[in-house]
């Protein structure tokens, strides 16, 4: 297993783990992924295991301590100095939920918040999510 910085080339699998992972309502579109990759790729972590890519995080920086709704159809460019990292969006196929990919990608961005002296968020404005982050202990 290995995490990376993602690239456009991996635009179909982040698709196909958005729509396995979110309700249609939920769920990013393609344009909004074209734009996140090619700003955020500082913060926006994919998971390879062999040659498949198995999962993603997008975690931008931002002035806000907290997540608010705009911030999943706004793009934010990386460089904010004395900013906050939040978790936008996690996310891993079904498959290969059992293989920590989730836990060692926030774990990775962690490390990119902590080289910038950055506060993590992370969102509970999805409640599926909140076992998973309260073991992570944020």
């Amino acid at each position: 297993m290995s995490i990376r910085k993602v690239s456009i080339n991996d635009l179909a699998d982040i698709l196909r783990i958005e729509q396995l992972s979110f309700t249609p309502e939920k769920a990013g579109a393609e344009v909004q992924y074209v734009k996140r990759i090619k700003e955020l790729n500082d913060a926006f972590l994919v998971t390879v295991i062999d040659i498949q890519m198995v999962g993603f995080i997008v975690g931008p920086d931002v002035h806000e301590k907290t997540i608010s709704g705009w911030m999943y159809e706004e793009i934010q460019l990386q460089g904010i100095v004395g900013g906050n990292q939040i978790v936008l969006m996690i996310a891993v196929d079904s498959s290969f939920q059992d293989y920590h990919v989730g836990s060692r990608l926030l774990n990775s961005l962690f490390e990119i918040a902590e080289k910038k002296q950055y506060r993590i968020d992370c969102s509970y404005l999805f409640t599926k999510n909140i076992t998973f982050y309260e073991k992570m202990a944020l």
